[in-house]
């Protein structure tokens, strides 16, 4: 089919809207609500000239069916109206996806088609999926139109797995209505082990129900497909805001175990998620020949080509492509990692808010060949991660406020983050925000019940000097005390890996330079954040501003040459025209519409280290030209680095190589 100029784009959103009759409890599967009526069918009933639903005569099924409204063919919620055309009224039984294939999305459904090990098992509404035709392990010509809620289009599960795909091919959707980012009223689930192709479809849905949830431990290929979600302005706040977004629709979202491959594909959301993974324990997300952002989508109009941020291309069509507006709620990130690793190449990605949101555990993300990412506020956002990586290989890059925000650890946030970035070869330009890499004092509230309706900002930001030094950890030795050779036996990390020193302390650490001490009891300290810049030249600001916890950030440049600050800095809040925020300025999810941009909102006054040293190394012909004074606390130096600017330790100017450590100030 591939045609969307022949089909309505994103669904009306037909009567009742998200949270009407039919929506059920905020859980995977489906719940029929049947409210008081004497209108009780027990067989399917045909309205060929239309059918009048008065309130209190609302039909529904006998006890244990289910009842299904079609009007010429759309599916419908039911509810009081008028309904002109013809109406059918389907009995039928909900389809049970068994628990152990997808521990999030168990439970009973209504969708239209449901495939088990390859193979269509009844639910007695087909017919919601058009005159679809069933092919060997697949099916074609799907035409699915909804605008009910919690209704889904197509289960596919599969016990065991399969190296063929079961194939959903040159099929269209429309969906509008209500469901949730684990499956229920999602255009296409995938549960157990099943494994899934779908190729030239056409999604076009409305509201906050996800086109593609992939969970249990399914495989999921997405080729040649364009996946639009419209955000429904009625349906309030969903999403996490304390992230600084604001929206209802995670489009597509992988979860449990679940494996998906996209590519040569668009992939579009008007608010908080295009390609999301979540919550699991082996997640992966890899995008190859993608164009995916946060905003609107249309089929091209030459009218409109002033007006389009993008005109992406699939399948010999043009799309015009606006990037959100976060201040009216089109808003959110392109891609989420949640303790799991994504990979993308070739990949062009635009948000308002975040290309890129890592979480939990090691997170990490990895982007190489020719791609292209724009954001209007941060391009990566950190929060709540232990050590995870992202590397960035070449491409280009935009952000208007910083590319990297990470959030480490704050008296409500306490998970606090550590993380690595690399950028090898990345051409990357900032807006007016100027900010390569910012290291914070977390604003994310911890994420916790009591703490997540309003943001407070803090006294100490007043006067920032007046933060207290926190006392430095212990080099780690053996834990049993009283017995000499556990407690005089330090431990050092070398080349990643423990080492116990029994002999000469001085002598080891003479022919191990590069051995550092390990920590333990260690409440003070988080562990450094890496931030690693290499093959390439690019100008911007690179802050420490955490306050409430020890933490290093260690800065290399790497045959990279770099304008702009590099420093330990007082970090504190500031309003939409960048002046620092009064103490007990307060953002709130109940607050108007745009308060959500105030949370990782900041700006810096380099200032010497308290808590949140920086650490600098300059080597393979490295050049750092400072454009304000910067404070450090450790500077190396090859004989290759040049710093266009003047360095004094401890109030003595320097300028051999070598390693310093003290109180480093660095100015033009």
């Amino acid at each position: 089919m591939n045609e969307p100029n022949s089909k309505p784009m994103g669904g009306p959103g037909g009567p009742g809207g998200p949270g009407g009759p039919g929506g059920g409890p905020p859980k995977a599967g489906y719940t029929e609500i049947k409210p008081e009526s004497s209108y009780i069918l027990t067989e399917t009933e045909i309205h060929p000239n239309g059918l009048v639903i008065e309130d209190g005569n609302i039909p529904i099924a006998a006890e244990g069916k289910a009842l299904l409204m079609t009007v010429d063919g759309v599916v419908t919620n039911i509810t009081p109206g008028i309904y002109p055309g013809k109406v059918v009224l389907t009995v039928y039984e909900l389809s049970n996806v068994p628990e152990d294939q997808a521990e999030l999305s168990s439970g009973d459904f209504r969708t239209a088609l449901y495939v088990m090990d390859g193979k269509l098992v009844p639910t007695g509404i087909e017919q919601a999926a058009g005159a679809f035709e069933t092919e060997k392990q697949g099916i074609t010509d799907v035409e699915y139109l909804s605008e009910a809620n919690d209704m889904n289009g197509i289960i596919v599960g599969a016990h065991d797995y399969s190296e063929t795909p079961f194939e959903i091919s040159d099929s269209w959707f429309s969906a509008s209505g209500s469901g949730t980012s684990e499956g229920r009223g999602a255009v296409l689930m995938t549960v157990g082990k099943a494994n899934v192709k779908l190729d030239g479809a056409n999604i076009w849905n409305y509201g906050t129900l996800s086109a593609i949830v992939a969970s249990g431990e399914s495989h999921l290929e997405v080729a040649n497909s364009v996946i639009y979600g419209e955000k429904d302005f009625s349906a309030g706040k969903l999403c996490p805001w304390v992230l600084g977004i604001n929206g209802n629709n995670r489009l597509t979202n992988a979860i449990d175990n679940a494996k998906v491959y996209y590519h040569d594909s668009i992939v579009v959301a008007e608010s908080w998620a295009a390609l999301s993974t979540d919550s699991g324990r082996g997640v992966r997300l890899v995008g190859e020949n993608l164009f995916s952002g946060i905003g609107r989508l249309e089929p091209y109009e030459e009218s409109h080509a002033a007006d389009y941020t993008a005109v992406p291309e699939l399948n010999g069509e043009k799309y015009g492509f606006y990037l959100g507006n976060s201040a009216i709620g089109e808003c959110g990130y392109v891609n989420y990692a949640d303790g799991f690793h994504n990979s993308f190449r070739d990949v062009t990605f635009y948000a308002p808010d975040y290309i890129f949101i890592l979480s939990s555990g090691q997170a990490s993300i990895d982007v190489e060949g020719d791609s292209y990412c724009h954001s209007g506020r941060f391009g990566i956002l950190w929060h709540k991660n232990q050590g995870g990586t992202v590397s960035l290989k070449g491409g280009k890059w935009y952000a208007e406020d910083a590319l990297v925000l990470a959030k480490s650890y704050s008296s409500t946030d306490t998970a606090g983050c550590f993380c690595n970035v690399l950028c090898d070869g990345t051409d990357i330009k900032l807006g007016k925000g100027g900010v390569l890499y910012q290291l914070m004092t977390s604003d994310d509230m911890g994420l916790t019940p009591g703490q997540v309706s309003v943001y407070t900002v803090p006294e100490i930001e007043a006067d920032l000097s007046r933060v207290e030094k926190l006392p430095e950890t212990y080099r780690a030795q053996k834990m049993e005390q009283g017995f000499p050779p556990f407690v005089k036996y330090p431990i050092y990390q070398l080349d990643g890996q423990e080492v116990t020193v029994r002999e000469d302390e001085a002598g080891f650490l003479a022919a191990h330079p590069d051995a550092v001490p390990a920590m333990y009891d260690a409440p003070y300290r988080i562990q450094s954040s890496t931030f690693t810049l290499k093959n390439l030249c690019t100008e911007g600001d690179i802050f420490n501003g955490v306050y409430e916890r020890i933490q290093v950030l260690d800065v290399t440049l790497e045959n990279a040459v770099v304008k702009g600050r590099i420093s330990s800095a007082y970090t504190f809040h500031v309003d939409a025209a960048g002046n620092p925020c009064a103490p007990g300025t307060t953002y709130s999810k109940a607050g108007k519409e745009d308060e959500h941009l105030g949370i990782g909102r900041v700006g810096n006054t380099p200032a010497p280290a308290i808590n949140n040293p920086v650490h600098l190394t300059l080597k393979s012909g490295a050049q750092w030209t400072p454009t304000g004074t910067c404070y450090l606390e450790q500077l190396t130096m090859d004989g290759s680095a040049v710093i266009h600017g003047t360095v004094s330790v401890d109030g003595e100017t320097v300028s051999a190589p070598g390693t310093y450590t003290g109180n480093i100030v660095v100015t033009p």
